[in-house]
């Protein structure tokens, strides 16, 4: 797996030192944070993203848009992850007691989904090794949002998490996993660049660090939102601050459900049921 720095990881409970390939710590035998959050607690990570952090602040003032940094950062502190999917598997997933959100090859491995076409589904597994390595298979991927707004490449419907239930386990990435092993030309024994990734609490200044350049004076509400998210017109064609999220959940860690208004009597059978399942649950559901 790519490292980040030279840098030990410790056990929180006894200091020794630990590798990415332990998930207990060999010595006091403690469950250890999931390697996608290691590996941003390293001091390198931790460094190269506040110098980012503070140099896209200094760019702001240095363009006039300070004032917009810190709104555009109110909006990203209060941010959520976000999953796209289509209405079916959405009621599945929302409507089954027991179904459980898993990664990707968890889900293929499981006769859940059919798997990506083969060269994408190749480059998908060596993506997780790369950036993950032995829990590359127990990755989930999101993106946040602060308006609901999510990747529809993937679907129409936008289920939004509960930052309790995902926080500790999660990690963010500046874009989509592909592009940024593609635009630093990443192979498995590469070292991955420190500071395009952060935790869950931090997320404010890895959006920050890769969009303040993008700021105007004159921004709206929405347009901070359109900049966090972008759909192309190209199907196949967005970007994101990617979420990592260590091995899935379950449907009690939706807080949220946003969708378009049904299109036929079969969606609308289908969404009822979902939004029946919500309101049960005291969950919240919103047309758009």
């Amino acid at each position: 797996m790519g490292a980040t720095g030279t840098e030990h990881y410790r056990c929180p409970e006894c200091g020794r030192d630990v590798t990415n390939n332990d998930i207990n710590c060999p010595s006091c035998k403690t469950t250890l944070a999931p390697v996608n959050v290691r590996e941003v607690l390293r001091d390198t990570e931790q460094n190269a993203l506040q110098r980012r952090y503070d140099e896209a602040l200094q760019t702001a003032k240095n363009n006039g848009t300070y004032d917009n940094a810190m709104t555009f950062e109110g909006h990203l502190k209060k941010s959520f992850a976000v999953i796209n999917m289509k209405l079916e598997g959405l009621h599945s997933f929302i409507t089954t007691k027991d179904d459980k959100y898993l990664p990707y090859a968890r889900r293929v491995k499981a006769g859940e989904m059919e798997s990506l076409e083969p060269e994408k589904d190749i480059f998908r597994k060596k993506v997780d090794k790369m950036l993950f390595g032995v829990d590359g298979s127990d990755i989930c991927y999101a993106a946040i949002s602060i308006d609901g707004t999510g990747v529809k490449k993937y679907g129409t419907y936008t289920i939004c998490l509960s930052d309790k239930e995902i926080s500790t386990r999660t990690t963010l990435l500046e874009e989509d996993s592909f592009d940024f092993v593609k635009r630093h030309k990443l192979t498995e024994h590469s070292k991955i660049p420190p500071g395009y990734r952060s935790l869950w609490a931090d997320r404010h200044k890895l959006a920050v660090a890769k969009l303040a350049r993008k700021l105007r004076k004159s921004f709206t509400d929405s347009e901070y939102a359109n900049i966090l998210v972008v759909n192309a017109e190209s199907k196949d064609s967005y970007d994101c601050v990617e979420v990592h999220i260590y091995d899935g959940f379950s449907n009690d860690a939706v807080e949220k459900v946003y969708g378009p208004p049904p299109a036929n009597v079969d969606e609308d059978i289908l969404w009822s049921a979902v939004k029946g399942k919500l309101e049960i649950k005291g969950k919240q559901w919103s047309e758009r």
